[in-house]
């Protein structure tokens, strides 16, 4: 925030009284004017002729200009030494600047958005119109609510809907419902069989009809017209209704009364803090010392902690694959493990799930290209697939594996190196637990798994992003208008924001199709309001033109090409508004030009929505890894590729209510969204019909 100069302006020169004071007052004056003057510029002189990104270990720079910090923390801050012992704090948006020997520090508190569920009203009259309204209106429904239910042993007669006791089966009590109604069940299956869901519906006593739940991980169904009341045949197994007041069931299942109308997906689907409008990236691993390490594990009777952040077989089992230890925390991400020690015929083993049950990837010490698939639970141990890793490879003591999922896609690394990946997708959702797990075999010289780290994502979100928005800026620029949301195009996202949590980004050429405009002609009028709008509206990079082929230019000319956009995004909208995960033109691009644009802030691309062969730079197999599911992470050069889905441009409203509702409904892709329109005319044209 700039300095009032008014203050001190107002003061009067002093021209009467002693002589000596009235000089001394007006030359104090004019002084504390200029002080205020340079203090004033700071910002501006920042936010030009950006460098690039400082972490805290770099070497000091040597050239003059403007440097980001890569890393921050709570107040002070993190110290740099190589910037004159500037901090950077969480929660700001910070920059250095370097002139000689001088460092200068300019940061701006970050706002964030508290999406509370609160849906205004539809305003037909709105300048963006009712068609854009009523294509996303009914994609929340508030009144989505959790069910309460019991369970109980036994199973249920398919043609008298009678059940029995038996211990080898687990089910709910009646539950109370409405006729007609839309329910869904969630979280459950311990094995691939997940017919073995049932619900059986009531009236009253008298048994009505029951419904499969098929393969599907969500079970959706209707009730019927006289129904009021059902019950849930939830798994079979032996023991698995042994003590229905402790299964694990009780947490995990979810039985879910929704609309019947099929238009809506759950409100809690949908809302969440929304802190940045960039793609998630995943958090810094948690790494724990010993004395931590035991507490942030579950571990079965035959494993446990050894020394330093290591974990092993105790002892000797009468029980082979079903000694486990996973992580306390659910919904983990990745899981990695160093091989401290292994057996010549043992296999290093890690997975998701918990100590009930869970999916684990094996790989044998000996040569070989592949791993081996498990689920397993305390029910059995079923194989039910392999991932190819192309060249056979022996595992040794210090090799690191490291899966990543994303959903149920597994994503196989071996000493940082991407090795192949396996969809699991078909095979249910556990128990709903996706805890971190390390598996042990029944042989205390099988091997032991040192360096133990795991990561989480943050919360769920939903990123609308917008290709050759060049004609926007061009629109501001002819038009001159008071605020930027006086632009129709810009108008309907900012509704979209305001009522929904929206968060967009723009990816912009640096020029338009007929050469009559580019990013060096707009005006830097709007940059506060850019800058105080940067929380949820994103501008980045899409390509010097729609020609230029970003997998084949040269090195030189692809920085070139970003530089120039990024410093122009810079110039005129502020280095808060800058997207460093843009989608590049025609999903074109390299790994060797991905790695050079991280020097200058670039964290990620958005990969294709389609199967076409040049996809960002990814190989076949990396491919079909990230269209199996939502993300895959280069750890060779530290990148991340979030896959494009779905697309919104080419259907009506009807079309893409039922494109995200495919998206929620898979558990691969419900919990990272990432629309796309791959024009920013083709919303503005759907607004005016």
């Amino acid at each position: 925030m700039a300095i009032d100069k008014k203050p001190i302006q107002d003061l009067p020169v002093k021209h009467f009284g002693d002589k000596h004071f009235s000089s001394e007052f007006n030359t104090v004056r004019n002084s504390l004017l200029d002080i205020i003057d340079g203090i004033n510029a700071v910002p501006a002189m920042i936010e030009s002729d950006f460098k690039g990104i400082l972490s805290p270990s770099d070497p000091a720079p040597t050239e003059d200009g403007t440097y980001k910090p890569s890393v921050s923390s709570a107040d002070p801050g993190t110290n740099y030494p190589n910037a004159g012992n500037l901090k950077s704090m969480n929660g700001y948006d910070t920059l250095f600047y370097k002139k000689g020997s001088v460092w200068t520090k300019s940061e701006t508190k970050m706002p964030e958005v508290d999406v509370d569920g609160v849906v205004e009203a539809s305003n037909p009259n709105a300048v963006s119109g009712g068609t854009v309204y009523d294509r996303y209106k009914n994609l929340i429904n508030l009144g989505s609510t959790n069910v309460p239910f019991t369970l109980a042993a036994g199973g249920l007669n398919t043609t008298t809907g009678v059940p029995n006791t038996s211990v080898n089966w687990l089910r709910t009590l009646p539950v109370t419902c409405d006729p007609s109604t839309a329910y869904s069940v969630e979280g459950y299956s311990m094995d691939s069989n997940s017919i073995n869901m049932r619900v059986f519906f009531y009236n009253g006593s008298t048994f009505l009809s029951y419904l499969p739940s098929g393969s599907a991980t969500t079970f959706p169904f209707t009730t019927p017209a006289t129904c009021n009341n059902f019950m849930v045949q939830v798994a079979s197994g032996t023991d698995v209704g042994l003590s229905p007041s402790t299964s694990p069931y009780n947490s995990s299942l979810k039985i879910i009364k929704g609309s019947a109308s099929g238009d809506y997906l759950k409100a809690e689907k949908l809302f969440g803090t929304i802190s940045t409008p960039q793609i998630q990236k995943i958090e810094t691993a948690k790494d724990y010392e010993n004395v931590y390490f035991g507490g942030e594990f579950k571990f079965t009777a035959q494993v446990g902690v050894e020394e330093y952040k290591k974990t092993a077989m105790l002892a000797s089992s009468g029980v082979n694959h079903l000694n486990f230890a996973a992580t306390n925390e659910n919904n983990i991400s990745v899981i990695s493990a160093k091989i401290d020690s292994i057996a010549s015929n043992g296999s290093i083993r890690l997975g998701f799930g918990d100590t009930d049950s869970c999916f684990q990837l094996i790989k044998t010490a000996a040569s070989s290209s592949i791993f081996d698939v498990y689920l397993m639970s305390r029910y059995g141990v079923t194989s039910i697939g392999s991932a190819a890793i192309g060249s056979a490879k022996t595992l040794v003591a210090g090799d690191v594996l490291t899966l990543f999922r994303s959903g149920l896609n597994f994503i196989i690394y071996i000493n940082g190196v991407f090795s192949g990946s396996y969809n699991a997708a078909s095979q249910g959702t556990l128990n709903g637990n996706m805890k971190g797990v390390i598996g042990f075999r029944d042989n205390v010289q099988y091997w032991k798994a040192a360096n133990i780290q795991y990561k989480k994502r943050k919360a769920p979100y939903l990123h609308i992003s917008v290709d050759d928005s060049i004609n926007v800026f061009r629109e501001l620029s002819i038009n001159n208008p008071a605020s930027i949301f006086d632009n129709a195009r810009l108008a309907i996202y900012k509704e979209m924001h305001d009522k929904y949590g929206a968060c967009f980004s723009l990816f912009a050429f640096y020029q338009n199709s007929s050469n009559t405009f580019n990013l060096s002609q707009m005006p830097a009028t709007w940059k506060a309001e850019f800058i105080a709008n940067s929380h949820w509206l994103k501008i980045g990079f899409h390509g010097v033109d729609s020609t230029t082929d970003y997998t084949t230019i040269s090195l030189t000319d692809g920085v070139e090409h970003y530089t120039r956009i990024i410093n122009e995004i810079n110039r005129f909208a502020g280095y808060s508004t800058i997207d460093n995960m843009p989608r590049f033109s025609n999903f074109k691009g390299s790994k060797t030009l991905h790695a050079e644009l991280k020097k200058y802030g670039l964290v990620g691309a958005l990969t294709a929505d389609d199967t076409r062969t040049d996809d960002s730079g990814l190989t076949t197999a990396e491919q079909t890894a990230i269209r199996n599911a939502d993300d895959y992470y280069n750890y060779e050069i530290g990148f991340y590729y979030a896959r494009t889905s779905p697309r919104l441009d080419a259907v009506n409203a009807t079309a893409v209510v039922t494109m995200l509702k495919n998206e929620n409904n898979s558990y691969n892709t419900k919990m990272y969204s990432k629309c796309s329109i791959t024009r920013a005319e083709n919303l503005q044209q759907k607004a005016k019909k």
